[in-house]
């Protein structure tokens, strides 16, 4: 059976920040590292080729979050075009995110800020298999059946004293200190399943249940992902705003009678 890829994306500064230190990566494009709002990106592949989307949400607490953001998906795509794969693609990424990790610390030393930062959530293709990861907040949810589900980890400190937990991990941080441990999950495709990546700009103000019921009604993944942002809106739009939507759907083999018919049309 053939498996297709589509997917739309977007970013897009809130009501409260004054800049957009969200960026993303798009099966080859990212936007420039000062932004306010991108376009609707999308976009529909044969899921035998290689692909990647990622999201990554700068922090706001720390300097030049936009530089962090940007330096990922930049180097991302630098990485994609050099041949992404190996042969275990597991390992791969693992070494991709310390990778990552290591552009944006050395940025920041090169350039003499104390500190800055950024998180990831990664969905890539190979090998008719589907692989998530994230460091950070930002988070990949399944949704199949009309149930939605977190498969990303949320890395921050659990029982902190603080209104909103600290992040225990995201690019940018020492190796001397740091070993990036990317949340890794793999799965084969499964037709009729989407995924969202997204930054907490989306689910600080949109509920589990909320999401599920726009992907449920939306007719598209374009008009999914616009619901998405005009329901952030609504709520005060309070962070920055990021989100990917992928969707896997089969292609029933052609039979030999249909490719027959098809030959005699062409030929007529």
């Amino acid at each position: 059976m053939a498996y297709q890829i589509h997917a739309a994306g977007f970013s897009c500064r809130g009501l409260v920040r004054a800049k957009n230190e969200d960026n993303l990566y798009f099966n080859g494009q990212y936007l420039p590292v000062y932004h306010e709002d991108s376009m609707l990106f999308h976009c529909s592949l044969d899921a035998r080729r290689e692909a990647i989307f990622a999201i990554f949400d700068g922090l706001g607490g720390e300097q030049a979050g936009e530089v962090a953001s940007y330096l990922a998906a930049q180097k991302l795509a630098e990485l994609f075009q050099q041949g992404l794969y190996e042969t275990n693609e597991i390992s791969y990424i693992r070494e991709l995110y310390r990778t990552l990790n290591r552009t944006v610390y050395n940025y920041a030393r090169e350039h003499y800020f104390s500190s800055i930062g950024t998180t990831a959530a990664m969905l890539s293709v190979w090998r008719g298999r589907i692989y998530l990861s994230n460091l950070g907040d930002s988070r990949i949810f399944r949704f199949s059946k009309g149930t939605l589900q977190q498969v990303s980890s949320d890395h921050v400190l659990i029982d902190s004293a603080f209104s909103r937990p600290p992040l225990t991990q995201f690019l940018g941080i020492p190796e001397s200190e740091f070993c990036p441990a990317p949340e890794i999950i793999s799965e084969p495709f499964r037709k009729q399943t989407k995924y969202l990546l997204c930054s907490d700009g989306v689910t600080d103000l949109l509920s589990e249940p909320d999401i599920a019921e726009i992907l449920s009604q939306g007719e598209t993944l374009e008009s999914s992902l616009l619901c998405i942002r005009d329901e952030v809106f609504l709520r005060g739009a309070i962070d920055n705003t990021t989100a990917i939507l992928c969707e896997i759907s089969a292609q029933e083999p052609q039979s030999l009678f249909q490719g027959l018919q098809l030959w005699r049309k062409k030929r007529i």
